[in-house]
Formats: C-alpha cells, structure tokens, sequence
C-alpha cells in the first residue's frame, strides 16, 4: 500500500514540473450505498458496498502511452488517479457466508487520457493495483465503527476471507466512449442523446457495455465535466470572460452489460488462492445497469455532482438490484 502511495506522490510531482501549469482540476469521488439508502431505496449496506477515486486531470502528458486516440479530437486531458473499491456481503459476520458475495476490493493507480471532440468524448484508463490489500476493510471499519453516513450495523468480520487475501497483482485496461447522435434546444435548455460504449480489459474486471445517455444541459453539454483546458494563451483569456455563473447537467442514464470475467466473484485470474468464490456457472452474465443524476459547475472553477446507481442481480441468488450513490467534488485549480 506505501509504495503505491509513493509512486504515486512522484509521478504527480514530475509532471507538476514537467508541464504547463494551466488546466489543473482535482477531482474526489466517494460512491457509497448508504447514499441511495437515503432516498428511501432499500440497502443492507451490502455487495458493492463503496469506494473512493482520487484524480487528477492536468494538460495532455507527451509520451507514448497505450490508449486508442480520438480523431480530430479538439483538446486532451492526462489523468492520474488513485482508487479504492470495497465489496461486501449482506451478512457481515465473520464466518465464510456461502452462496452470498465475498468480500473483495481492489486499490491502484490509474492513468489515462481524456479527447473531446465536437460532439464525441473518449476516456481510456489503464489500472494497476492488487486485491487483497487492507485498505478497504480499514475505511469500512472505520465508518461502520464511528457510524458515519446513517450506518447502524456491525463492523464487517470476514474481510480476512477476501478475494485475493494473499495481495494479488491485478490490472485493468478501460474505455468509455460517449457520441451524440440528436441535439435540441428550447427556451435556454439544450437536450441532447448519445450513445455511450465501454468496456473493460484485464484480470480486474471483463465486459462490454451499450448504453443511452439522455440528457438535459444549461450552459454545457452532456459529456464535458468541469470546462476543459484552453489551447492557446489567447483562448484562456476568452474563456476567463464567458465563464458561466452556472453550468447544468441533469441525466438519465440505461445501460446493458455482458461480463465475461469479475474476479470480485469468481476469483483473480491469475495465481487465485481465495478461500471462497462464486462458481462461474452462477454469474449473470447479462446484467442491465441504470443511473440517473445531476452535475453542477459554479464559474467554472467549482464541479459538484450526485448520480444514484442500480445494477440487476449479479449472481444466482443474489438481491433483485442492488442501488448506490455516487458524490463528486472538483476544483479547477489554475487556467
């Protein structure tokens, strides 16, 4: 865990040093299922239970890395990230729960790089981390322990029957692709529908997914969170003087998901020595996926979104669908 904390403290401070210091945003999401238990949506506080991502977006870092380009992309980003993610099952007592859903997590590092487009958005991410490590079940205990979030139940018991317990090394290749096919505006309000295609690559998770983005935009557009970098010296200045007292993002996202391989169920995919799995037999592997949520970005310098999050059974057995929310806070942090 301390040497992942340490490569990523240098790579941020070599590319402070190494890059134009204009277009710098700092980016923390928490998901956590406490947040759709909240709005009255029923949660045990149980499967995907919560997670954390800390990112950075800085100006495009100049070297060769191994993401699939945008075409006539009109601007790009670099992204450095750290991430936690915590799985849980429904009974958290620490005896191994057969036929519910191990405990797992996965912490890394990530790296990746955002195209815009006109009307297009491309975000690959290349992850490295390990399951197994005990960060996630500090994090829980500790929220569980000082009740944080309306939580009233027991600190988990069986985080030491894991996935991965041993600290497994594990990587995951992403991207996520947004197009808008249809645009209309009405009375200061633009609506607009994409498609959205993803997938994910590695011994993390495996999958491919379809979805629909319909979305109702004030001052921005359905694929752009927090403004991007200007280009030139000249375009910063223009930017300065049209920044917007408030841009709005309000979406309804559906989405269809094929996975081949999770290994928060079915075990790493390499060098697997948990105790207790999922047979592969009993995953879903079609699984439909929905979100639906608000973006907020005051003068352009301030980001703050909320998404509530339901995904159908994963597993034979498992709850019907199971919800969880996502908080976003951003920051720009020079032009």
């Amino acid at each position: 865990m301390n040497k992942l904390l340490i490569i990523f403290c240098c790579l941020v401070c070599n590319l402070s040093y190494s890059q134009d210091r204009g277009g710098y945003q700092l980016m923390v999401t928490h998901d956590n299922d406490s947040f759709a238990y909240f709005l009255n949506l029923r949660n045990d506080d149980d499967h995907y239970t919560g997670g954390v991502k800390v990112e950075l977006l800085t100006p495009e870092w100049k070297f060769y890395q191994p993401f699939i380009p945008l075409k006539n992309a009109e601007y790009v980003r670099s992204t450095f990230a750290f991430s936690v993610t915590a799985f849980t099952p429904q009974n958290l007592g620490s005896e191994i729960q057969y036929g519910d859903r191990p405990y797992a997590s996965f912490t890394a590092l990530s790296f990746g790089k955002e195209y815009y487009g006109k009307n297009s958005f491309l975000k690959s991410e290349l992850y490295i981390g390990f399951l197994g490590l005990d960060l996630a079940k500090d994090g829980q205990s500790y929220i569980h322990d000082e009740e944080l979030f309306g939580t009233k139940r027991i600190v988990p018991e069986g985080w030491h029957h894991q996935i991965g317990n041993d600290n497994v090394f594990t990587f995951n290749y992403n991207v996520n692709y947004l197009k808008q096919f249809a645009n209309k505006k009405w009375n200061g309000f633009n609506f607009a529908s994409a498609y959205r295609l993803g997938t994910n690559l590695g011994s993390y998770m495996t999958d491919v997914s379809l979805g629909l983005n319909l979305a109702c935009n004030i001052n921005t557009t359905p694929y752009i969170v927090g403004t991007p970098p200007a280009k030139k010296k000249k375009e910063a200045i223009l930017m300065k003087k049209k920044k917007k007292l408030l841009r709005v993002n309000i979406y309804i996202e559906p989405k269809l998901r094929h996975v081949l391989h999770n290994s928060t169920l079915e075990g790493a995919l390499f060098a697997d020595n948990s105790v207790y799995t999922i047979n592969h037999s009993d995953i879903r592997r079609y699984q439909f996926e929905g979100s639906t949520g608000v973006n907020f970005n005051f003068f352009d310098t301030a980001y703050l979104g909320f998404t509530i999050n339901g995904r159908s059974q994963e597993f034979k057995g498992a709850k019907d669908v199971h919800y969880w929310g996502s908080l976003s806070l951003g920051l720009r942090l020079c032009d």
